[in-house]
């Protein structure tokens, strides 16, 4: 066999294991279709990157949703309320194909249901608004994954376009974590201040997820992490989520000829600097306007996987990154 038909193979058999993704913004178009938009979650629509047919064509067995309020100083409660009803009613109608992950034996349920995994998530703590007791509310409603702030300062920590407030984790901010861990909600740290990341990471005691980000070192965008940073996410046992989007790549133009190989070099720097063990998918998809050639939309995996075997990473090691990674963060953190 040669080296060409060997890849295709491995490609093919980690595909069949399943892709899991930790980011999307794929209820955005949902509520869009409650309102007589075009978009409907369980046909093939030409103006998103994810539905109901490219996740079973790309097999994404486990996607992360995520409710992203598009109005941060007003009404952000309600805003992600009304998303997590169009969720869960677009979920419900497809329950065939769908359904949502409260617990680890729904995981497992599903599983073997044959059935694609859905787990929400919130990004943005400003959704709170300043209330512990509504973690519960949305706790109750199926989030499993928040992340403190979206790029800003809110009332539990600074984001990471706030840099300049050095303010850091509030002790409310602190508080949430603690609720969080204790429910069985994923602590979410993409989107956070240097400050904040490091006084977050000093009260977690279960592992994190930095659900959408990449190398800093290789393009010094402020969402993406530094070396320091990888390192502490391994030393807590969490997981970085690679993301696809084009400007945490590369500061540089993308080309169909060089942004696929860069966003390659991503995982290959992370990998060499804290392992595989703690890399995982973070795709952003439907919450970018503009992917890298080869990586167009959820049916996409299959040239991703090739992409890290060419690259050499071991069939063993892309079933962790497409995948296992994300399943043993689950097992360690939701009750």
């Amino acid at each position: 066999m040669d080296i060409d038909n060997f890849i295709e193979s491995d490609v093919n058999k980690i595909l069949e294991k399943g892709i899991v993704d930790c980011h999307c913004d794929t209820i955005n178009f949902m509520i869009d279709s409650s309102n007589n938009y075009s978009y409907k979650f369980n046909h093939l629509n030409s103006d998103a990157h994810i539905d109901l047919p490219r996740l079973k064509q790309g097999n994404v067995k486990l996607q992360f949703f995520a409710v992203c309020p598009t109005d941060f100083q007003n009404d952000t409660l309600k805003q992600a309320l009304i998303m997590i009803e169009s969720f869960h009613r677009n979920v419900e109608y497809n329950y065939r194909d769908i359904g949502i992950v409260y617990s680890m034996e729904d995981l497992k349920k599903l599983k073997q249901q044959n059935k694609i995994a859905a787990l929400l998530a919130i990004e943005g703590g400003e959704v709170l608004e300043g209330s512990i007791e509504v973690l519960g509310i949305l706790y109750r409603l199926g989030v499993r994954s928040l992340s403190l702030t979206w790029n800003y300062q809110n009332q539990l920590a600074d984001g990471a376009l706030a840099e300049d407030f050095k303010r850091g984790l509030t002790g409310k901010g602190k508080k949430v974590i603690k609720a969080m861990e204790a429910l069985g909600i994923i602590v979410d740290l993409a989107h956070l201040s240097t400050k904040s990341f490091e006084e977050a990471v000093e009260v977690i005691s279960k592992p994190p997820l930095i659900s959408h980000a990449n190398s800093y070192k290789l393009c010094p965008h402020p969402r993406n992490l530094s070396d320091e940073k990888l390192k502490i996410i391994a030393e807590k046992k969490g997981l970085i989520g690679v993301s696809f989007y084009p400007p945490f790549i590369t500061t540089n133009e993308v080309s169909k000829n060089n942004g696929f190989e860069k966003l390659l070099d991503h995982f290959v720097h992370i990998a060499s600097l804290i392992g595989v063990e703690y890399i995982a998918l973070g795709s952003d998809f439907d919450g970018i306007d503009q992917t890298i050639d080869g990586l167009k939309d959820a049916t996409s995996y299959g040239c991703l996987i090739k992409g890290l075997l060419t690259r050499g990473f071991s069939r063993r090691e892309v079933e962790l990154i497409t995948s296992e990674n994300v399943y043993r963060l689950l097992y360690e953190n939701l009750n």
